[in-house]
């Protein structure tokens, strides 16, 4: 069974790599499965235990055309986006052509090959803001993309259901809500949150302090393996052209996570709120429900919030040692290069 996963270097594209053999695959069955992967990024058609990964321009119909007819996968998961909602709103032109033509030029190229793979389209929470805030979200609810990532998104489940509807192709679509982990770029909230911990961890500044937006936000979290977990999950178990909420059912406030993690290292902080790190459009409260998912698929989280903020800060913690390592030998090689052009310089050598 061959599993095509597109934006593989991204945050979840890498947790699938690094856990392709644990925990996100529990089935017998999935643990035959051949890996590949595309990103935009040059990744010069690298092969690893874990797959095969193949650079491609998802926007370009032909190149995606021909790794599709090659590789012939039996399942599809779509996780190359521009996702970051405000973002969006300074990159429109980007975020709708990348995450919108992208999707098409996959569907169109399964359907052209003949193949009866399984696809996945990763969708948002963002698509049912905002009228729907303070309630518990279900897949019923009504849509309102407010920036133009959520709407690239309710745009990418409209194509999905209309290749489902016109052509037969097994489409599987997902609102996702937050998730996080290990590799999760710090302009997300949980990612920003534990690099600061881990800066303060190693000492790399002194004061105890937690910058922060509103931190009375209610949000609810999932750890990433938990969200690869339901994707395989609905691959596997769910039924084509429905779509389902992937969250946690357990929200919290924005505090609470600081709280948690200067209790889990047993150390004081305080937060400073940016009042200019603010978005007007801020939805205060966004929890939603993951009862068909569970129903429909049997899927649960084994991953605890603590357990999962623990990887996250120790991961953080790891990466800024080694970064800072790095940079002190640079320093280090640096002053020694210097010095050493500065006797050749002196000595005339």
């Amino acid at each position: 069974m061959r599993l095509l996963v597109t934006g593989i270097s991204g945050f979840v594209g890498k947790n699938i790599v690094e856990n392709f053999s644990g925990t996100a695959l529990t089935q017998p069955e999935w643990r035959s499965i051949e890996l590949f992967g595309t990103d935009i990024l040059p990744l010069k058609n690298m092969k690893t235990k874990a797959g095969n990964f193949i650079k491609c321009d998802l926007c370009v119909y032909k190149q995606i055309h021909q790794i599709i007819n090659k590789i012939k996968p039996d399942l599809m998961l779509h996780l190359a986006s521009y996702s970051n909602p405000a973002l969006s709103k300074i990159n429109v032109y980007d975020t709708i052509r990348n995450n919108i033509i992208s999707s098409l030029n996959l569907l169109e190229a399964v359907k052209e090959s003949d193949l009866n793979t399984k696809i996945l389209l990763i969708g948002s929470f963002d698509q049912y803001l905002k009228y729907n805030e303070g309630i518990k979200i279900v897949e019923t609810h009504s849509t309102n993309p407010l920036s133009p990532y959520a709407i690239s998104k309710q745009t990418q489940e409209y194509l999905g259901k209309f290749y489902f509807n016109e052509y037969g192709l097994k489409v599987y679509l997902t609102r996702s809500f937050n998730h996080f982990g290990p590799h999760q770029k710090q302009e997300f909230v949980i990612g920003f949150i534990c690099r600061q911990f881990a800066e303060i961890l190693l000492n790399f500044r002194k004061e105890r302090i937690i910058y922060l937006g509103n931190p009375d936000l209610i949000r609810e979290f999932l750890y990433v393996t938990d969200a690869i977990k339901a994707y395989f999950y609905i691959l596997k178990y769910a039924k084509p052209n429905e779509i389902y909420n992937v969250c946690s059912n357990e929200p919290l406030y924005l505090r609470d996570i600081v709280d948690l993690i200067a209790k889990m290292y047993d150390i004081n902080v305080k937060i400073k709120r940016i009042p200019e790190w603010d978005r007007l459009d801020e939805v205060k409260i966004v929890t939603g429900s993951n009862a068909k998912l569970k129903k429909h698929t049997g899927w649960k989280p084994e991953v605890t919030l603590e357990q999962g903020l623990y990887k996250t800060v120790e991961w953080w913690i790891d990466r800024l040692r080694s970064t800072h390592e790095r940079g002190l030998r640079s320093t280090l090689l640096g002053s020694w290069v210097i010095a050493f052009l500065g006797f050749c310089a002196l000595h005339n050598v």
